[in-house]
């Protein structure tokens, strides 16, 4: 049987949950069914190195900083015309994009090409939130391009959560049969690996109580609120302290706010770490803070470490993810809320053993790795085959949302 040709699209290789995403694909597709190959936008980021050697890599720049000279406003025509060329030259049997961005560089693509090539889109952001705002200058003009390129030239849009695929229908005003929900799958065996290192941060080396979070150091991630959590936290128990793994625009102001909170010396950015995870199974707890996600890998990670966890219930993913109280969730943009479960889980060791527990049974039972792969090969046979040429889904409908309960 011939093996399906699949290109991956993508801006880099940088070290975010998309491209850990499209790296655990490469990596684990059956090489009996599928030939993956990789096209990039700049071959730079830490995860390039972990490309398996049997995936062809193709490249317009060469790092990130070579990129950042490129004159602005001709880079994403002069992207577009150089994938559309290559298209042309070798067909694929199906590309796949992760991220809208990505999705819509490679439609806009396949249409200049002229191959009649099937898209899957896969969304990592909640679009009527996250879209808008990240569509830089002139988001009026870009929004209708982004949308009919998931509405009209994908074949498939595959969501993590059910939230996220009853968004997309709505924002991109396309078919409920057009939307896969296949969750994000965790690594266990990698994390394990990465559990037994000697964590790099010091603190993560002493007995005091320890709570962690990690993201972009954007408003997005919602740290500011976080910083007000933890000054309460602080006020309570005084030897917590706190890490923000990750770097961002918002660094200087975040540093700034807990100086004038006098929370400077228990607060640290050490920026992205070359091991995080040997860093988050040491914490007493996980914090997520965000306003809105995609859909929150660092939490699944987090409860897979067996770390108890707080995430705010922000669209989208959390409620779904800690469904059945595998954590706690508490409000978008409350401190106060935030503060409440975190200084319940410093105090209460019973309670922190209780909630670890439940997050690996949630992780195990609902996220395994395995169980995604295996759902995107299927994905990808059925497109390719033809047996969905307008896009599909897998469930006879969208599941309902049911509540998360908190302890």
């Amino acid at each position: 049987m011939k093996k399906i040709d699949i290109l991956f699209y993508l801006y880099g290789m940088d070290g975010g949950g998309a491209e850990r995403h499209v790296l655990y694909l490469l990596q684990r597709l059956d090489r009996s069914r599928f030939s993956p190959r990789l096209f990039l936008k700049t071959a730079d980021g830490p995860y390039l190195k972990d490309i398996p050697k049997d995936v062809p890599v193709e490249r317009i720049y060469r790092s990130f900083a070579e990129e950042r000279r490129a004159y602005t406003y001709l880079k994403d025509m002069r992207l577009i015309g150089v994938l559309a060329r290559y298209l042309k030259r070798r067909p694929p049997d199906l590309v796949y994009c992760r991220m809208y961005s990505s999705a819509t560089v490679a439609g806009l693509a396949i249409r200049c090409s002229g191959r009649n090539i099937p898209m899957i889109a896969s969304e990592g952001i909640y679009p009527s939130v996250g879209i808008v705002p990240d569509l830089g200058r002139f988001p009026s003009l870009r929004l209708p391009i982004v949308k009919k390129v998931q509405r009209d030239i994908s074949s498939v849009i595959v969501c993590p959560a059910a939230a996220m695929a009853e968004d997309s229908v709505s924002f991109y005003g396309c078919s409920p049969e057009k939307i896969r929900i296949i969750p994000n799958g965790v690594d266990l065996d990698l994390l394990a690996r990465r559990k037994s290192e000697a964590p790099s941060h010091p603190w993560a080396r002493e007995e005091k109580p320890l709570l962690v979070a990690m993201g972009r150091l954007c408003h997005q991630k919602g740290f500011d609120v976080l910083l007000d959590a933890f000054s309460l936290v602080a006020r309570d128990v005084p030897g917590a302290r706190l890490l923000v793994l990750g770097k961002g625009e918002d660094q200087a102001a975040l540093s700034e706010k807990a100086m004038a909170m006098n929370i400077a010396d228990r607060v640290d950015f050490p920026g992205w770490l070359q091991n995080p995870h040997a860093v988050v199974a040491r914490a007493t707890a996980f914090v997520l803070s965000s306003r809105y996600e995609g859909f929150p890998n660092a939490l699944l990670e987090a409860m897979a470490l067996g770390v108890p966890v707080v995430s705010t219930d922000c669209p989208s993913g959390p409620r779904e993810i800690l469904e059945g109280g595998a954590g706690f969730l508490v409000p978008v943009d409350d401190s106060a809320a935030m503060a409440r479960p975190l200084g319940d889980l410093l105090a209460d060791a019973d309670l922190r053993e209780e909630m670890a527990r439940r997050g690996r049974e949630r992780i195990a039972d609902r996220y395994s790795l395995e169980g995604m792969v295996s759902a995107y090969e299927s994905l990808f046979e059925e497109v390719v085959s033809g047996v969905a040429p307008a896009g599909f889904r897998a469930e006879r409908k969208i599941p309902e949302m049911s509540s998360s309960s908190s302890v």
